[in-house]
């Protein structure tokens, strides 16, 4: 486990999560588009004129597929083409948006809402619908040729905190049987008095035990629980938002969500033009055991060095 007295020792060493990409960047955009160079493909669609009020490289159109669905977060497309929409806020009276194409026209032209509880993760894994709710991962069997699951869910891991921020479950599964959650901290560096200014991080952070990482549970064993059944795959993570198990080289991909208010908290450090690049956002390949060093350090995309955080003793300066 990192901690601030071990961090130096670690960074020297290269052991702080050894295959790690970084971003600086936290978006992505998916687009329904059609290239005009391949006609083919666009047989029977009719693209929007304003290709549904955003810009796209030469050669590409858009189809608002739908609109107006509600606070929408992570989508997953079924075999036959239809969409799944997790939904932050219940709209609808659902926390899931089910969309079909029934003519091929690159319009949802059936729109139905279901599940009772709001979420983020969701994804179709053996024939079923899984949910990442903030407090539980569910899912949903699915039925052949119909829109709309089993309305009945399983629930399949629980017990997480309930939080009030960074609370969102996305997953990914591997090819072992294996559903991998983020739990996200709930809190910006762990000091003892969240985002105010000269209170120093707590060493070690005890939000690590039970936030702060990706955890491991079994796809398809119903009622587990974070503590009884979870296991801590990899810790020192703030937030992951995206996650995708590579099948090529069996190892898990994620982008953490880094800390805030570098510039704010510590202008005697950091200028606002840092404070508006640092950190960079990190993109990690995970070994299981992984410590990615939250709270007690962050990525520097100018330096391309990790770096003790101010909470911790730092000073914008590298560490080692």
């Amino acid at each position: 486990m990192i901690s601030k007295s071990n961090f130096k020792t670690m960074k020297n060493s290269g052991t702080i999560c050894k295959k790690t990409y970084y971003l600086f960047f936290a978006g992505l955009i998916f687009l329904l588009s059609c290239n005009h160079n391949t006609p083919k493909s666009n047989k029977g669609l009719t693209v929007d004129a304003d290709n549904g009020g955003i810009k796209l490289p030469k050669g590409f159109s858009a189809i608002v597929f739908a609109d107006n669905l509600g606070f929408g977060r992570h989508i997953t497309i079924g075999n036959k083409g239809d969409v799944y929409l997790a939904l932050r806020v219940l709209h609808n009276n659902g926390g899931i948006a089910a969309l079909r194409d029934t003519n091929n026209d690159g319009r949802a032209d059936i729109i139905k809402y279901f599940g009772s509880i709001p979420g983020t993760g969701i994804q179709i894994h053996k024939q079923y619908l899984y949910f990442g709710a903030d407090t539980a991962v569910i899912r949903y069997k699915m039925h052949d040729d119909e829109l709309l699951p089993d309305l009945n869910p399983e629930l399949i891991a629980a017990g997480f905190l309930k939080e009030r921020e960074h609370a969102a479950k996305p997953f990914a599964f591997d090819n072992e049987g294996n559903i991998y959650v983020n739990v996200g901290a709930p809190s910006n560096a762990c000091q003892s008095q969240d985002r105010v200014p000269g209170v120093p991080g707590i060493d070690p952070c005890p939000l690590l035990q039970r936030a702060g990482g990706i955890w491991r549970f079994k796809d398809d064993i119903a009622g587990q629980d974070q503590v009884k059944n979870g296991y801590r795959y990899a810790t020192g993570l703030r937030n992951c938002m995206a996650l995708e198990w590579n099948n090529s080289d069996n190892h898990l991909y994620v982008v953490q969500h880094g800390r805030d208010q570098l510039s704010q908290f510590f202008p005697e450090y950091f200028d606002e033009d840092e404070g508006v690049n640092l950190p960079a956002e990190e993109f990690f390949i995970l070994d299981e055991g992984d410590d990615c060093g939250w709270p007690y350090c962050y990525y520097d995309n100018f330096k391309n060095t990790k770096e003790l955080a101010p909470e911790y003793g730092g000073n914008g300066d590298m560490v080692g």
